[in-house]
């Protein structure tokens, strides 16, 4: 929002996008950076998440979305990737 300050807010909705690779040395940052947006907002109902950006993600990275969409879970009842990082197909074995 400090960016882009006509971006309207949705109460209950999250929405992010990763702008890099999602790999062994980032993963943790990233999930950090998305869960301290989650305890910003009140009743979260949905996050979504934009990977188009991510031009890779590694083993480790894919296991971090995986762990983050069941931390997401309590407090999202929906989480959602409308798309993929290209080299993606370890998050699709585990469903992110």
């Amino acid at each position: 929002m400090a960016r882009h300050p006509d971006n309207e807010v949705v109460p209950g909705m999250l929405i992010f996008r990763i702008e890099s690779s999602v790999m062994y040395f980032n993963a943790e940052y990233i999930r950090q950076a998305v869960l301290t947006q989650v305890r910003a907002r009140e009743s979260l109902r949905v996050a979504i998440g934009d990977l188009s950006s991510s031009p890779y993600v590694d083993v480790s990275g894919a296991r971090m979305l995986s762990k983050l969409k069941d931390e997401l879970s309590p407090a999202a009842s929906s989480f959602a990737s409308p798309r993929r990082a290209p080299t993606c197909a370890i998050c699709c074995a585990l469903r992110v």
